[in-house]
């Protein structure tokens, strides 16, 4: 997946990693304005209002995610004539909804009901599947925020999507499932996690200010919507301002 190796200076930040669990613990206000900075620069879930999915069998929209934990983990591909974990089903007629069928028609009735000759223009190479789409830019920040999340969208779809069939590198370390542990589970919202000496993993909120020395390590839970389970994290900013060929990795599960 794409994935980048840095080192960052960041002014204001706390000096220390104890510094930083600190101030996390102690103070909510500080803990929310993190949360908020994190989910605004990194997404594990497509830029679209979910409820604008369709069942692509009676037209509903009365679609519900499906418990993850139900899901049948792989231990190797998937075969094409075989069906790939279902992570969202219709509440009206029962089907099983394919979740990048459901972002892709989504975003293009986004493009499609925008006013914008760029929106069309992005519309039309999409569904050519022409290879000017893969070079264009996204669009620019003055345009629509609905249509810019929609070419986001199917840019993520491209570039981010998790193959729901796996490939051998999902089990090149010998693990007994997907070692990218996908599909992933739905989130509310954007949640800091502690994880305490007893492997338990719970929200830094819930942990008391007097049982700070107890937090042994701090991890980012990114919102994941319905029918984002494939979706691999991502910058918005990035995928916006690259072209989708530059961001494709041929390496990984894409």
């Amino acid at each position: 997946m794409n994935h980048l190796h840095s080192l960052l200076f960041v002014r204001g930040l706390p000096a220390s990693t104890a510094q930083l669990r600190d101030a996390l613990v102690t103070d909510p206000n500080y803990l929310h304005a993190v949360e908020e900075y994190c989910d605004s620069v990194y997404k594990e879930e497509v830029l679209l209002d979910t409820d604008s999915f369709v069942c692509t069998s009676c037209g509903s929209n009365n679609l519900v995610s499906v418990n993850i934990d139900s899901c049948k983990k792989p231990s190797r591909p998937v075969p094409k004539s075989q069906p790939t974990a279902v992570v969202i089903r219709c509440g009206d007629c029962g089907d099983a909804q394919c979740a990048q069928e459901l972002i892709r028609a989504a975003a293009l009735t986004v493009l499609d009901h925008s006013v914008s000759d760029d929106a069309a223009l992005w519309a039309s190479l999409f569904r050519n599947d022409e290879p000017s789409f893969l070079a264009k830019e996204g669009p620019p920040p003055s345009c629509d925020a609905t249509v810019r999340g929609a070419v986001i969208s199917l840019k993520v779809l491209l570039t981010n999507y998790h193959d729901p069939h796996h490939r051998a590198t999902c089990f090149k370390t010998g693990c007994g499932c997907c070692r990218f542990h996908y599909p992933k589970k739905c989130q509310k919202k954007t949640t800091i996690h502690s994880l305490l000496p007893d492997g338990a993993r719970i929200p830094l909120c819930d942990v008391p200010p007097d049982a700070i020395e107890t937090v042994m390590a701090i991890s980012i839970t990114s919102r994941r919507g319905k029918g984002s389970n494939f979706v691999n994290g991502y910058s918005p900013l990035m995928v916006r301002l690259a072209p989708t060929y530059d961001l494709r990795c041929s390496l990984c599960c894409m």
